[in-house]
């Protein structure tokens, strides 16, 4: 009998600390990160309205906006953690801008801006917290439900250029945003005097929101090469 309470009491004693260390795990914030100053165009802009699942029953949806950024550069503005600015600078990442933010500054695709980036917040969101936003210059007219009036991404105009066989690889690709249009330097095979394998150098630009080819640059030597 002593031996069956005392398994009872056990048993009772590791789910309450179970229980408290579910309770302790869940309180704990978010690893502490730097904020960054950064300089970036912006390729799209979209509203958008949080969808998690949450176990508070108390808590609503609300909406933000999801900024798609191009990173031109990024330096260090609070030092708060792990994590260097530095590593951001060429990426293209996602961030989010909260209305009141947004409603001080309105943002549309192919824009510059100057902001500080942080992770912060509910990390469930995903992406980085953009504060303290100004525009360096002016881009597009947007209307952010449509996504077909944003910028496409580097990527997507990469891989757009190789499944249609304009390309084999892609070099280098540079958004201008002023001109709304990207350059793209790469490579295709071709065959010189029909039957040499070479490599073709190709100079391309596109335009950033349609992705429709604008010229082509190609060596003199292009007419001998198919």
């Amino acid at each position: 009998m002593k031996n069956m309470l005392k398994k009872i009491v056990v048993t009772a004693l590791l789910l309450l600390l179970g229980g408290l260390t579910v309770q302790i795990a869940r309180a704990v914030p978010a690893a502490p990160s730097p904020t960054c100053e950064i300089t970036a165009t912006i390729t799209s802009v979209k509203k958008k309205t949080s969808n998690f699942k949450t176990e508070q029953p108390s808590s609503e949806s609300f909406d933000y906006y999801g900024v798609r950024l191009k990173i031109i550069s990024s330096s260090l503005y609070a030092k708060d953690g792990n994590g260097l600015c530095e590593d951001l600078a060429k990426l293209e990442t996602d961030s989010i801008v909260v209305p009141d933010e947004y409603e001080k500054t309105p943002l549309k695709a192919g824009q510059k801006i100057k902001a500080r980036m942080h992770f912060g917040g509910d990390e469930r969101l995903g992406g980085y917290f953009l504060t303290k936003i100004e525009v360096l210059s002016a881009g597009v007219a947007t209307d952010e439900e449509d996504s077909g009036s944003s910028i496409k991404s580097s990527d997507e105009i990469s891989n757009m250029l190789v499944e249609k066989n304009e390309l084999k690889t892609v070099e280098t690709i540079e958004l201008d945003s002023e001109k709304q249009q990207y350059s793209v330097v790469g490579w295709r095979n071709a065959k010189l005097f029909f039957f040499i394998p070479v490599s073709v150098r190709l100079e391309i630009k596109i335009n950033a929101a349609d992705g429709s080819i604008q010229s082509i640059k190609k060596p003199w030597w292009n007419f001998l090469a198919r």
